[in-house]
């Protein structure tokens, strides 16, 4: 079975000296859908899905979602997102690992 494959991008927008807001796409790269997508940040704890759903609850191949989180940083720091998810085949979502689908950005 081929892997799945996503690809994730971050964008740091800083609203004050302490303020940042992370905002991330998560692409749909590879030929199954997927399921259970989340993305997480070493600094950031809450990250939040914003939308890009097409309302099937389902990262379509192709498809892109939008998570964000905002966080307050009292020094120069950096981040690293990961984003996560399994593969559907069939209507049957199967979870493979911790990070069946996996990509980060520093």
């Amino acid at each position: 079975m081929d892997e799945p494959q996503g690809h994730l991008t971050k964008v740091q927008i800083e609203f004050a000296p302490l303020d940042v807001v992370y905002s991330y796409n998560a692409h749909n790269v590879g030929i199954l859908p997927l399921a259970s997508v989340a993305v997480t940040d070493t600094v950031c704890p809450q990250v939040l899905f914003v939308g890009g759903d097409n309302g099937n609850n389902i990262l379509d191949v192709g498809e892109t979602w939008q998570f964000q989180c905002a966080t307050q940083l009292n020094e120069t720091t950096t981040s690293t997102s990961f984003v996560s998810a399994v593969e559907c085949l069939d209507r049957d979502c199967v979870q493979h690992g911790d990070t069946v689908v996996s990509d980060n950005v520093q």
